[in-house]
């Protein structure tokens, strides 16, 4: 057999195969984590950027897409999805570069756009419904991800935990959607750094980001900022809070847990953070921001007109799925016996407060120990500790 007869061969041999996995909805949500029907949706937007137009037959767009897919869900090596596939490892690894590439230069837009002023006064509002938390715009937190040590790179890669790294830092809603992510610092960098040297950190410190102005709060006759919250290993500034150290106040930790969370569905669903990403570190940072850009599309699908009645949201964070009051998410238990790659930075700016910072932690003390910020559930609390 000739090596173009052997080609299309393998073609035809992949288009079966796809079908199949197609036909049978379980292994493909396992593939792919969402539905045929949002795939098809998904293959609508990145399909035109994907066609390749050769004399000799190759794959089609909705096959690179489905050995991405599969590649980022399943966190199969390139090895065993080329023998899977009847294909070239190398090509494999040419497909997931190129398709991660589309995949955030067509879905950044469109499902992880600048949050402007109004989307971020909408954030904060939902904040406050579901956490009893006023005025946060966002949870905000940093990821070491371990990757293979880059050829010719030294040190640069290599953090304080004796692993080379690219830092990840990500900010999410009320509903653990990821609003903002900044991708691609160096494992290197030290931790008092990496906050203030992001785009992200320079844009906040330079007062561009569309952050509304103060507003009062009821329970205190005082204007409150609006701000992101973090743990510990973030500064305490006027646009960021930390909460206190112990359990002084439940709502902080609350609302700080959703980026927690986020992080946690992120790995659990997209298992390719459950190993070593072994690439060029463009290539590993096109395959970050294209599963964070996957995460925003599938929970976002259900507010698509078109896909009202799909249920590849509830299907990739069911109930349960996250973190209640008293008891740990599903999405914990699925990787409780696994290995993340993400590991918490341990700090991501000075950790010096600033006065504005501690004025504005104080007031927020005052407001949740006021009628109106001291919730029913804050009582449950109580009493249950």
């Amino acid at each position: 057999m000739d090596i173009q007869s052997l080609q299309l061969l393998c073609i035809m041999l992949l288009r079966r195969k796809s079908r199949k996995i197609k036909n049978n909805r379980q292994w493909f949500f396992v593939y792919t984590r969402m539905t045929p029907t949002l795939f098809e949706h998904l293959l609508q937007l990145v399909g035109p950027h994907l066609q390749k137009h050769s004399r000799r037959e190759s794959l089609t767009p909705e096959q690179r897409l489905a050995i991405t897919l599969r590649f980022l869900a399943t966190g199969d090596n390139t090895f065993s999805i080329a023998s899977a596939y009847r294909l070239g490892r190398s090509t494999v690894s040419k497909i997931v570069n190129e398709t991660t590439e589309v995949i955030w230069n067509i879905l950044s837009p469109l499902v992880l756009p600048e949050p402007t002023l109004n989307k971020n006064k909408q954030i904060a509002r939902r904040f406050g419904e579901r956490w009893n938390f006023p005025h946060v715009i966002g949870a905000i937190d940093g990821k070491h991800i371990k990757i293979q040590a880059p050829p010719n790179s030294g040190s640069q890669y290599f953090n304080y935990k004796k692993y080379f790294s690219i830092l990840l830092l990500g900010v999410c809603d009320a509903d653990y959607n990821f609003t903002t992510v900044d991708v691609g610092a160096y494992g290197s960098e030290s931790d008092g750094k990496i906050l203030n040297d992001s785009i992200f950190g320079i844009s906040l410190s330079e007062g561009k980001l569309e952050i509304p102005p103060s507003e009062n709060l009821e329970g205190i006759q005082e204007k409150i900022p609006f701000f992101y919250i973090g743990d510990e290993a973030f500064p305490l500034r006027k646009e960021i809070l930390r909460p206190y150290a112990g359990k002084k106040f439940r709502s902080p930790k609350r609302a700080r847990r959703t980026i927690e969370n986020t992080f946690g569905i992120l790995v659990a669903r997209w298992r390719i953070f459950l190993r070593t990403i072994i690439g060029k570190p463009k290539h590993v940072d096109n395959i970050i921001k294209a599963t964070v850009c996957l995460h925003n599309f599938i929970k976002k699908a259900n507010g698509i007109d078109h896909y009202k009645n799909d249920n590849s949201s509830s299907k990739y964070c069911p109930t349960n799925y996250c973190d209640t009051d008293d008891m740990p998410g599903k999405w914990r238990q699925e990787i409780e016996n696994c290995t993340s790659i993400l590991e918490k930075c341990k700090r991501l700016g000075a950790n010096n407060p600033t006065k504005e910072g501690n004025e504005l932690r104080d007031t927020l003390s005052r407001y949740f120990v006021s009628t109106e910020g001291f919730k029913g559930g804050q009582i449950k609390y109580v009493k249950r500790t």
